[in-house]
């Protein structure tokens, strides 16, 4: 069960880095964990743990977006260094090319 879990885990890595960095970065990092982060810790979960008039306000609004946002390059950017040294570089191993015709992954 658990081997059918890292070897597909293992695929996806090396699909995900042949899009690059940045591409890595942009998907995991802020949109699959930024905005969610944003929304949640922002929109719901602030104005519930300390309600006040102004909890919606532009100023809050714009600090939570920017640092969830840069959370989200940060945690990419740790998601794309672990996956590395996890599964070893960004190109799979010769004679083991899973990921189908047309997608090369680069470094």
């Amino acid at each position: 069960m658990f081997e059918n879990y890292k070897e597909s885990a293992r695929r996806r890595w090396f699909k995900d880095a042949a899009n690059g960095l940045a591409w890595y970065v942009w998907i995991r990092g802020v949109l699959w964990w930024g905005v969610p982060m944003f929304i949640t810790m922002t929109l719901v979960l602030g104005p519930l743990l300390q309600p006040s008039p102004d909890s919606y306000s532009y100023p809050k609004l714009l600090i939570g977006a920017v640092c969830w946002l840069l959370g989200g390059v940060v945690f990419g950017c740790f998601l794309w260094l672990w996956n590395k040294r996890r599964y070893g570089l960004t190109t799979p191993p010769q004679g083991n090319d899973d990921l189908g015709e047309g997608d090369k992954p680069r470094l």
